[in-house]
Protein backbone atom coordinates (compact mmCIF):
# COMPACT_ATOMS: atom_id res chain seq x y z
CA UNK A 1 0.00 0.00 0.00
CA UNK A 2 1.49 3.20 -0.89
CA UNK A 3 1.71 6.51 1.09
CA UNK A 4 -1.42 8.90 1.88
CA UNK A 5 0.86 11.59 -0.11
CA UNK A 6 0.80 9.43 -3.64
CA UNK A 7 -2.79 8.95 -3.21
CA UNK A 8 -5.29 11.71 -5.23
CA UNK A 9 -8.44 11.33 -3.29
CA UNK A 10 -9.50 14.02 -5.78
CA UNK A 11 -9.89 11.72 -8.97
CA UNK A 12 -10.99 8.31 -9.15
CA UNK A 13 -10.45 5.38 -11.46
CA UNK A 14 -12.98 3.23 -12.64
CA UNK A 15 -11.50 0.64 -15.50
CA UNK A 16 -9.49 2.04 -17.68
CA UNK A 17 -10.65 5.81 -17.05
CA UNK A 18 -10.25 8.50 -14.74
CA UNK A 19 -13.10 11.00 -13.41
CA UNK A 20 -10.44 13.87 -14.37
CA UNK A 21 -10.52 12.56 -18.33
CA UNK A 22 -14.46 13.94 -18.46
CA UNK A 23 -13.12 17.29 -16.66
CA UNK A 24 -14.28 16.10 -13.12
CA UNK A 25 -12.90 15.86 -9.75
CA UNK A 26 -14.58 13.87 -6.24
CA UNK A 27 -15.83 16.57 -4.33
CA UNK A 28 -18.47 19.30 -4.52
CA UNK A 29 -18.87 22.49 -5.97
CA UNK A 30 -17.84 23.81 -2.36
CA UNK A 31 -15.09 21.23 -2.01
CA UNK A 32 -16.94 18.60 0.48
CA UNK A 33 -16.16 15.53 0.77
CA UNK A 34 -18.10 12.44 2.03
CA UNK A 35 -16.96 9.51 4.35
CA UNK A 36 -16.82 6.22 3.12
CA UNK A 37 -17.88 2.70 4.92
CA UNK A 38 -14.89 1.03 4.89
CA UNK A 39 -16.37 -2.59 6.11
CA UNK A 40 -18.92 -4.52 4.50
CA UNK A 41 -22.36 -5.35 6.10
CA UNK A 42 -22.66 -8.99 7.10
CA UNK A 43 -26.18 -10.60 7.76
CA UNK A 44 -26.99 -13.11 10.12
CA UNK A 45 -30.03 -16.01 9.76
CA UNK A 46 -30.64 -17.12 13.30
CA UNK A 47 -33.14 -18.56 15.29
CA UNK A 48 -33.76 -18.95 19.47
CA UNK A 49 -35.56 -22.04 20.68
CA UNK A 50 -38.07 -21.55 23.01
CA UNK A 51 -37.29 -22.06 26.43
CA UNK A 52 -33.62 -21.17 25.25
CA UNK A 53 -31.36 -18.17 26.16
CA UNK A 54 -29.06 -19.20 23.37
CA UNK A 55 -29.37 -17.98 19.90
CA UNK A 56 -28.35 -20.57 16.87
CA UNK A 57 -26.67 -18.71 13.95
CA UNK A 58 -27.75 -20.97 10.59
CA UNK A 59 -26.17 -18.28 8.09
CA UNK A 60 -24.35 -15.29 7.78
CA UNK A 61 -23.41 -13.68 4.46
CA UNK A 62 -21.98 -10.22 2.94
CA UNK A 63 -24.16 -7.85 1.59
CA UNK A 64 -22.93 -5.52 -1.65
CA UNK A 65 -21.76 -2.82 -0.56
CA UNK A 66 -22.97 0.35 -1.72
CA UNK A 67 -20.59 3.65 -2.27
CA UNK A 68 -21.33 7.09 -2.64
CA UNK A 69 -19.12 9.58 -4.58
CA UNK A 70 -19.48 13.02 -4.79
CA UNK A 71 -18.15 14.18 -8.36
CA UNK A 72 -18.66 17.97 -9.39
CA UNK A 73 -17.52 19.10 -13.08
CA UNK A 74 -16.68 22.39 -14.23
CA UNK A 75 -18.08 21.58 -17.97
CA UNK A 76 -20.68 18.88 -18.41
CA UNK A 77 -22.30 20.88 -21.69
CA UNK A 78 -22.94 19.08 -25.39
CA UNK A 79 -21.52 15.32 -25.48
CA UNK A 80 -19.47 15.31 -22.39
CA UNK A 81 -22.62 13.61 -20.20
CA UNK A 82 -22.92 10.77 -22.89
CA UNK A 83 -19.24 9.89 -22.83
CA UNK A 84 -19.59 10.43 -19.09
CA UNK A 85 -22.67 8.07 -18.84
CA UNK A 86 -21.47 5.64 -21.56
CA UNK A 87 -18.02 5.21 -19.50
CA UNK A 88 -19.68 4.68 -16.11
CA UNK A 89 -22.43 2.07 -17.74
CA UNK A 90 -20.94 -1.30 -17.24
CA UNK A 91 -22.89 -4.68 -18.14
CA UNK A 92 -19.97 -6.19 -15.74
CA UNK A 93 -18.02 -4.94 -12.61
CA UNK A 94 -14.87 -2.87 -13.26
CA UNK A 95 -12.06 -1.71 -10.89
CA UNK A 96 -12.65 1.18 -8.45
CA UNK A 97 -10.03 2.91 -6.94
CA UNK A 98 -8.46 6.42 -6.25
CA UNK A 99 -6.08 7.31 -8.30
CA UNK A 100 -2.44 6.61 -7.27
CA UNK A 101 -3.81 3.69 -4.32
CA UNK A 102 -2.82 -0.13 -5.02
CA UNK A 103 -6.08 -1.41 -3.63
CA UNK A 104 -9.44 -1.62 -5.82
CA UNK A 105 -12.57 -2.93 -5.74
CA UNK A 106 -14.72 -4.61 -8.14
CA UNK A 107 -17.96 -2.14 -8.58
CA UNK A 108 -20.97 -1.62 -11.32
CA UNK A 109 -22.69 1.92 -11.16
CA UNK A 110 -26.07 1.88 -9.77
CA UNK A 111 -27.66 3.61 -13.31
CA UNK A 112 -30.67 3.85 -11.38
CA UNK A 113 -29.57 6.63 -9.47
CA UNK A 114 -27.58 8.87 -12.17
CA UNK A 115 -28.75 12.28 -11.85
CA UNK A 116 -26.79 15.45 -12.85
CA UNK A 117 -27.50 18.49 -10.09
CA UNK A 118 -27.02 21.83 -12.46
CA UNK A 119 -24.64 24.76 -10.85
CA UNK A 120 -25.29 26.71 -13.83
CA UNK A 121 -25.72 26.24 -17.32
CA UNK A 122 -22.45 24.90 -18.02
CA UNK A 123 -21.15 22.75 -14.47
CA UNK A 124 -23.00 20.39 -12.62
CA UNK A 125 -22.71 17.68 -10.03
CA UNK A 126 -23.24 14.17 -10.08
CA UNK A 127 -23.24 12.14 -6.93
CA UNK A 128 -21.75 8.28 -8.22
CA UNK A 129 -23.52 5.27 -6.52
CA UNK A 130 -21.55 2.09 -6.78
CA UNK A 131 -22.86 -1.29 -6.29
CA UNK A 132 -19.76 -3.49 -5.14
CA UNK A 133 -21.24 -7.10 -4.83
CA UNK A 134 -17.79 -8.38 -3.56
CA UNK A 135 -17.43 -5.96 -0.89
CA UNK A 136 -13.63 -6.87 0.02
CA UNK A 137 -10.58 -4.52 -1.61
CA UNK A 138 -7.93 -6.27 -3.42
CA UNK A 139 -4.61 -5.87 -3.84
CA UNK A 140 -3.81 -4.55 -7.97
CA UNK A 141 -0.98 -7.09 -8.48
CA UNK A 142 -2.73 -10.14 -7.42
CA UNK A 143 -1.54 -13.40 -8.84
CA UNK A 144 -3.67 -16.12 -9.97
CA UNK A 145 -2.79 -19.51 -9.20
CA UNK A 146 -4.00 -22.23 -11.61
CA UNK A 147 -3.95 -25.85 -10.06
CA UNK A 148 -3.98 -28.92 -12.48
CA UNK A 149 -4.58 -32.87 -10.90
CA UNK A 150 -1.43 -33.29 -8.93
CA UNK A 151 -0.86 -36.32 -6.72
CA UNK A 152 1.65 -36.07 -4.33
CA UNK A 153 2.47 -36.86 -0.75
CA UNK A 154 3.32 -33.00 0.22
CA UNK A 155 0.79 -30.96 1.83
CA UNK A 156 0.36 -27.40 0.29
CA UNK A 157 -0.78 -24.04 1.69
CA UNK A 158 -2.17 -20.94 -0.40
CA UNK A 159 -2.65 -17.68 0.88
CA UNK A 160 -4.95 -15.36 -0.40
CA UNK A 161 -3.44 -12.05 -0.22
CA UNK A 162 -6.49 -9.93 -0.94
CA UNK A 163 -7.50 -6.97 2.02
CA UNK A 164 -10.83 -9.22 4.41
Amino acid sequence: MKDFDDIDFYNIQFGDKKISDFGGYVGSSDGGLKQFSLLPTRSYVTDKPLGSNTTTVFDSSFEPRVIEIPTFFDDISGDKIRRLAQWLDSPTPKKLSFVGDDVYIWACLDSTDFNVQLSSSDNGQIPLKFICFDPFYYDINETQHTLTTVTSGTAYEYTNSGYG
